[in-house]
């Protein structure tokens, strides 16, 4: 036999044999449980110490199988264009944004096939304040949580009902963003350059962080060099962010 054929033979003989044990390990557990189970003399402190460790072991199991779709699955995310607009008073195009329904269809066939699903709740924290809880469940039972809570606002000229549903959609899209950490591209200023201060929706996406990591709002805005947040330029936009993620982060 070749050498390389020597190799890929161990190679494969040692992927087995980890596999294996790695199969084993649960049969194994669930044939101590169930062994103890017949037993009528079973401590029941006992048996339940080894439904606990069954209980983890599945749990982390779960948790594994979820960080490996996780890792398969953002390479494979695309960036996703800004075709959402946002008008001023006059109805001329204040800012744009990637839109829900656009980051739904680009990242729903992914998650399928990694077994990911997302579901959404929301809760009214605070009068005027909306919360937008968003839910991504991996086929093995282990998910991950992600929130926002924003004011219920919508662009000129909305009713009351658009303006929560205009919140909502935001919410949901700041949520996949964050969970899936989402890149979006285009122009936030319709051409106006890098000079141009920043849109509504990037002002709330600011907001939004304050909020989540209980920032103070003058020292913010000092460390900014801006009295408002919708002072900040576009130029500026990023480092901002950067600087409130890894707060969030910490």
């Amino acid at each position: 036999m070749a050498t390389q054929e020597v190799k890929e033979t161990a190679l494969q003989g040692a992927s087995g044999q980890q596999l294996a044990r790695h199969e084993e390990q649960p049969q194994s557990i669930l044939a101590v449980i169930a062994r103890a189970a017949a037993d009528p003399h079973i401590d029941v402190s006992k048996m339940q110490a080894l439904l606990d460790m069954q209980e983890r072991y599945e749990k982390r199991q779960a948790e594994i199988e979820f960080s490996a779709a996780m890792a398969r699955l953002m390479p494979r995310l695309p960036r996703i264009e800004k075709n959402g607009t946002i008008p001023d008073n006059e109805g001329r195009i204040r800012s744009r944004f990637a839109r829900y329904e656009d980051i739904d269809r680009v990242t729903r066939p992914l998650l399928a096939e990694e077994g990911f699903a997302i579901s959404f709740r929301t809760e009214e924290p605070a009068p005027g304040m909306i919360r937008v809880i968003g839910t991504l469940a991996h086929r093995m039972g282990h998910s991950r949580e992600s929130s926002v809570t924003v004011p219920i606002a919508a662009p000129p000229k909305a009713t009351g009902t658009q303006a929560v549903g205009s919140s909502v959609s935001y919410g949901k899209r700041y949520v996949v963003v964050n969970m899936l950490n989402i890149v979006t591209v285009g122009e936030d200023n319709d051409g106006q350059g890098d000079s141009a201060p920043i849109g509504a929706d990037q002002v709330l996406t600011i907001e939004t962080l304050l909020q989540d990591t209980k920032t103070d709002r003058k020292r913010f805005l000092n460390w900014a060099q801006v009295t408002r947040i919708e002072d900040i330029l576009e130029k500026n936009y990023q480092t901002a962010i950067n600087a409130l993620m890894a707060k969030k982060r910490q």
